[in-house]
């Protein structure tokens, strides 16, 4: 199913979500290694990467819902894992969000609180993610069928049926 958000056929979603994966990861790591060394300018990098991981997460949730109202099938296997990934992602987002609120209002934050707190986010980044590859593997979703085979591969794509759909899968 090719993405209705995308630039020549590329989906956008999947090449913005390595940004919030990245700069989340990113944040836990900085933690750690201010809780355990002691040193607060790595805690410092971690709030500026909390900044830029909400930013890039809420510019990659766009093109992410765009596809789940319009790419993937309703009343499909596809759907219902497309919903459970959106709403662990916005968790994700609220979880960071929560720690970048604690962090800014408490002077006295317990960095055990953060810790937990951005451990659970990356777990749960993890298993989103987990999801969202599923939905590229096995549901097709993002993929454009156009330019993943030869010529004559394309025609059998444009003229099968499939079981449930009311059109063709087309090649255009």
């Amino acid at each position: 199913m090719r993405s209705k958000a995308s630039i020549k056929g590329h989906s956008l979603h999947p090449m913005l979500v390595s940004f919030p994966i990245a700069f989340f990861t990113a944040t836990l790591v900085f933690d750690v290694l201010g809780h355990f060394t002691g040193k607060i300018f790595y805690n410092d990098i971690a709030v500026m990467l909390i900044i830029a991981g909400i930013i890039s997460a809420l510019l990659a949730a766009v093109p992410g819902i765009i596809d789940f109202l319009y790419t993937v099938p309703p009343k499909s296997s596809g759907k219902k894992r497309a919903a459970k990934h959106g709403i662990a992602n916005v968790c994700v987002l609220l979880i960071f969000i929560a720690s970048l609120i604690y962090r800014s209002n408490n002077p006295d934050a317990s960095m055990n609180v953060i810790l937990l707190l951005e451990t659970a986010g990356v777990v749960l980044l993890v298993i989103a993610g987990w999801m969202g590859g599923t939905l590229v593997a096995r549901n097709q979703v993002g993929v454009d069928h156009r330019y993943g085979m030869p010529e004559s591969g394309r025609k059998y794509i444009s003229t099968r049926k499939t079981a449930g759909w009311k059109s063709p899968v087309t090649a255009s």
